[in-house]
């Protein structure tokens, strides 16, 4: 065989060998009908623990398994929310594992903190019980002036972007630097000279919004029935 041909079998074979591994690792990896979905790996995981939770959603986990590995991904799994597309290829998914993705945390209109955290709960990984004994920790309830029946005041109702990984106790700092911001020299002052406390206005606020509810939903109701 002369060196031409030796240089055009040598080409063929490289192209063959290109294109199995486009297809393999570069074309689509999804089995899920939905344009987009967010999987949650819990704090801990390892990467058996994500393999398990991404098999019914991935059309080939050993082509996964090949990227991950030679992206380091089994030794740095990363626990959080994470957005995967229809269509993604191995090389995209593995990628998209490494791309913790926020929660936009919204609440309002809840009566007591066991309703709260209950809510809170479905929106984030920490579970009902978690959060209560973090938010009722007495040390930290005395260092910040708040009682079990007066912690309530600190949630500010809004709309937040926090991990879905977040920590009881770093979501409780979070939502005590918002309420140390909201609570500005100026605002106590106006507080103070209708002496009350910022929980205090926060108590009377909550109630009077209960109120103004319940006054349109007495309006309304009539006319239903």
């Amino acid at each position: 065989m002369n060196k031409n041909k030796v240089i055009k079998v040598l080409a063929v074979v490289f192209i063959a060998f290109v294109l199995v591994i486009y297809v393999k690792f570069f074309t689509s990896d999804t089995k899920f009908e939905k344009e987009e979905i967010y999987v949650e790996i819990p704090t801990g995981s390892t990467y058996q623990d994500v393999e398990k939770i991404l098999s019914p959603l991935v059309k080939n986990m050993n082509d996964f398994e090949f990227i991950a590995n030679r992206r380091s991904y089994p030794e740095n799994v990363k626990a959080g929310r994470f957005l995967l597309k229809k269509g993604m290829s191995a090389f995209q998914l593995v990628a998209a594992m490494r791309r913790n993705v926020p929660v936009k945390l919204a609440f309002n209109n809840q009566e007591r903190l066991e309703n709260l955290c209950e809510r809170l709960s479905t929106q984030i990984e920490p579970d009902t019980t978690k959060l209560l004994a973090t938010f009722y920790d007495p040390e930290f309830l005395e260092k910040n002036g708040f009682t079990k029946q007066t912690v309530f005041a600190m949630f500010l109702p809004n709309t937040y972007e926090v991990y879905w990984n977040i920590s009881a106790e770093k979501f409780r700092g979070r939502m005590l630097d918002e309420y140390n911001k909201f609570w500005t020299k100026e605002r106590i002052a106006k507080a103070t000279a209708l002496n009350l406390t910022p929980v205090q206005v926060i108590t009377v606020a909550s109630i009077v919004h209960k109120e103004s509810v319940k006054k349109v939903s007495d309006q309304l109701l009539p006319a239903y029935t």
